[in-house]
């Protein structure tokens, strides 16, 4: 092909994603990897033996791996906040991805506050949870700047949720 079909092919993969059906399917692919990291993934461990826990961490990897991707996809399709990338999301569906991008700025809040998660026994294990709290962020910024996409509730909560990050500034790497 020419140079222009490698212009032409981002766009259309992302017209694609921003549809309004594959939105929705992956807002819940992100609850169902969400959900299973926080309700099974605990489980798996404490059932593992030390002859299964290759398999055990593995099998946890591969959830925690796909909900980065799907974040990261969100991430992606809703860069540089345009409207034409919410037009066709349903508001059901931006307050779930609302609602989880919550949940991750929360996370990242009672991190830095020195809350921990019980993945804290290496370092390994938390990255991924910065790393998708950080995309979080970004994500909620874009549905925040879209007034028909998020209520006023949903707009204040994410605003309280932000506040103790504009003090504790997790993205800056201290030593």
């Amino acid at each position: 092909g020419n140079g222009d079909d490698s212009i032409r092919r981002p766009s259309t993969a992302t017209a694609l994603v921003r549809s309004s059906e594959l939105m929705e399917t992956l807002v819940v692919e992100l609850a169902r990897a969400e959900t299973w990291r926080d309700e099974c993934a605990p489980r798996m461990r404490a059932m593992s033996t030390p002859s299964s826990m290759t398999t055990t961490s593995y099998a946890i990897y591969l959830v925690r791996y796909h909900e980065s991707v799907v974040c990261n996809l969100f991430e992606l399709v809703l860069s540089g906040c345009s409207t034409s990338a919410l037009d066709e999301v349903e508001d059901d569906v931006a307050a779930e991805l609302a609602d989880y991008c919550l949940r991750r700025i929360v996370w990242l809040s009672a991190r830095e506050g020195g809350e921990k998660s019980d993945d804290d026994d290496d370092s390994a294990s938390t990255t991924p949870d910065f790393t998708l709290s950080m995309s979080a962020l970004a994500i909620a910024r874009c549905l925040a700047a879209s007034p028909r996409l998020l209520g006023q509730t949903r707009r204040d909560a994410l605003a309280e949720a932000l506040a103790p990050l504009l003090d504790s500034k997790p993205w800056i790497q201290r030593e």
